[in-house]
């Protein structure tokens, strides 16, 4: 099923077996999972994707899962990929599309990276999982885990939101209040799948390119804009692109890879208090911890990081959803912001196919965008409007 061969570590280029249950390498440097190309090509087609499960096991001999028993899945991946056209004309571009990662289960594109973090610690005999995460990736994990039927542990900060407890404790997991890895159980028992903290969750983001390479027919997009917090997404991206041109699925140079982070630590949404940092780590600031993998990521495809504002995101997402019947989260919001910025300063031109990943579903942040919207109480737009019927 997988043409996985072993995992190599970026730093010292040692080889790991592929049944190891090393998370990092003995130098400190991440692992990466490699497989047989060749094998690859000879025993794989993209007529064979075509066939393939409508979700993103349809890549399964790029992704490092040995057994089928192992696999958890709850539908994720194949989310829509529409074309906003209005919006487009208003960023500066003359073709944009949207990517719309709300799709996936739980809500957000971490669903692809738990799915294989919790497939991958089911094989390999962890006893658990756990992960220190403010929201998507949380939530995420404890929906995977209990398909799975691990327990999972979770450390969510202080500031967490309550929807986000609510719905991890839903699936069951147990939460606690930290930062760190410590959140598990015996030492070596549980597996950490926090970012960078085992090699398969990126794995799973990486099928988001494979999964739009497919869907622009192999003729990849010119440019692909996302968040950039932990920079996993925007490596995962580049992964796959340089791996579908190993395969010979795509030729040409690989899109240009966009990462969007927010101005200053104290950035705030108009009209919302608390520091937008805070809430949305997907746009966060600082240096990634894999951050040498983030800069080849940018300089092999020429792109770049950008920064945006955060006041008016709100505003930018309900334009989106009154333009397009498209309602994006604030980290959506904020690429299709960058896209003008990216425009105007050179890095993407007017005629490139651009696509801008939406993590989030919007609907996971809908108090903030009832703050800017003027909803009349029950009743007053039946006495305002009233029924038609017959005199």
């Amino acid at each position: 099923m997988t043409t996985f061969t072993h995992l190599e570590c970026i730093r010292c280029r040692r080889r790991h077996e592929a049944t190891s249950r090393q998370a990092r390498c003995a130098c400190g440097g991440v692992l990466l999972v490699r497989y047989d190309f060749e094998l690859a090509r000879a025993s794989w087609s993209r007529d064979w994707v075509r066939n393939g499960p409508v979700n993103l096991w349809r890549y399964a001999p790029v992704l490092p899962v040995r057994q089928a028993d192992s696999i958890v899945s709850l539908g994720e991946g194949m989310t829509p990929l529409l074309l906003v056209s209005r919006v487009a004309g208003e960023v500066g571009a003359a073709r944009l599309w949207i990517k719309q990662e709300g799709a996936n289960p739980t809500g957000s594109w971490k669903a692809r990276r738990m799915a294989l973090a919790v497939s991958m610690a089911r094989e390999l005999g962890f006893r658990g999982v756990t992960i220190a995460s403010p929201g998507n990736a949380a939530i995420a994990l404890a929906a995977y885990a209990a398909a799975a039927g691990l327990p999972a542990t979770i450390a969510l900060p202080s500031n967490a939101q309550p929807s986000t407890r609510a719905e991890c404790l839903l699936y069951g997991a147990r939460l606690v209040e930290g930062s760190g890895a410590e959140a598990g159980a015996e030492a070596g028992a549980w597996r950490d799948v926090g970012p960078w903290r085992e090699p398969y969750a990126l794995e799973g983001a990486k099928t988001l390119g494979y999964e739009l390479a497919e869907q622009f027919n192999w003729e990849p997009p010119d440019a692909i804009v996302c968040p950039c917090g932990s920079g996993l997404g925007l490596v995962a991206l580049w992964k796959a692109f340089t791996e579908l041109r190993e395969l010979g699925w795509t030729a040409g140079r690989l899109p240009k890879l966009v990462g969007v982070t927010l101005e200053g630590p104290g950035s705030r949404v108009a009209g919302f208090a608390p520091p937008v940092l805070a809430l949305f780590p997907e746009l966060a600031q600082g240096t990634p911890e894999a951050e040498e993998l983030v800069r080849c990521a940018l300089d092999e495809t020429g792109g770049a990081r950008i920064e945006v504002g955060a006041a008016e995101l709100a505003e930018i997402a309900l334009k989106m959803a009154s333009r397009e019947g498209i309602l994006p989260s604030l980290e959506g919001a904020a690429c299709i912001q960058a896209v003008t910025h990216a425009i105007r300063q050179g890095i993407l031109v007017r005629e490139d196919r651009i696509v801008v990943v939406n993590p989030v579903t919007g609907l996971r942040r809908l108090d903030l965008y009832l703050r800017r919207v003027d909803v009349p109480e029950s009743g007053q737009a039946a006495r305002q409007g009233g029924l038609i019927t017959p005199r």
